[in-house]
Parts: C-alpha cells; sequence; structure tokens
C-alpha cells in the first residue's frame, strides 16, 4: 500500500489515514485490496504491509499491524527493523509481556520481534530487529 508507506504511527490512535473504531466498510473503501481472514468474533483485512482487527459485532476496529516494507514511524523514531538496544539508546524503557513489547508510560503501542531463523540459531532479544507494530485501543 504505496500511500502508507510512510504513515504516522499513533499509540492508540491511527497509523496515517486508518484509526482506530473505522468500521469495516470505511476501510474497505479505502483500501479496496484485501484478504479477509474470519476469526469467532472480529474479522481481519490483510492489506499487504497493513492487517485491520475488525470486532464483528459492534463494527470497529480495535487493532492495526503494521509489517514488511512499512517505513513509518511512532514520534518518529521508532519503526521496523530497529532492535530493542537501539530503543535503550533513545533513552526509552521498555518492558515484555507474552512476547510482545511495550513502552513503559506509552499505552496502545507494541511491537512483536522476528524469530529465530532456526531452531539452532541464537536469539538475542536486544539485537532481534522489531518485525510488528501494533496500535489498539486501550
Amino acid at each position: 500500500m504505496f500511500y502508507l508507506k510512510n504513515a504516522e504511527i499513533i499509540p492508540g490512535k491511527s497509523i496515517g489515514v486508518f484509526k482506530l473504531g473505522m468500521s469495516f466498510d470505511d476501510i474497505k473503501r479505502i483500501t479496496k485490496d484485501f484478504e479477509v481472514d474470519e476469526r469467532e468474533t472480529c474479522d481481519v483485512l490483510i492489506c499487504g504491509d497493513i492487517s485491520f482487527w475488525v470486532d464483528r459485532e459492534k463494527d470497529s476496529c480495535y487493532q492495526i499491524l503494521v509489517e514488511n516494507d512499512f517505513q513509518g514511524r511512532y514520534d518518529n523514531k521508532i519503526g521496523l527493523g530497529m532492535t530493542l538496544s537501539e530503543i535503550n539508546a533513545l533513552g526509552l524503557e521498555w518492558y515484555e509481556d507474552l512476547d510482545a513489547y511495550f513502552i513503559k508510560d506509552v499505552s496502545g503501542i507494541c511491537f512483536e520481534l522476528a524469530d529465530a531463523e532456526n531452531e539452532d540459531d541464537e536469539w538475542d532479544e536486544l539485537t532481534t530487529p522489531i518485525t510488528y507494530i501494533t496500535v489498539y485501543k486501550d
């Protein structure tokens, strides 16, 4: 999605033109090209580098995830491909909970790190790149 390549990430609110709380139809009108993964209580719209979790009953987006070639950043600092070591260098504190990483005192955003290529690879939390960034409703 070329028009979202460098979109601003705002925790608990939006990624570019996509805002939490948007309806399924609002997202479809903007994205046009997507796949739908129907889950028990929600639909996940997968649109290349961005995915949306839409509560089916409320018809409201509650989570937006970016990955792959997305180049936008949170606070013009944190983006995909960065490491926790680089986040430390920015003077930010982070913590891990259930394989997701959060910035202390910043709600509505989390990160996931790349998995090891195979079982024999050594995985280092500080040097493994961020592969997913998610904004969500608190």
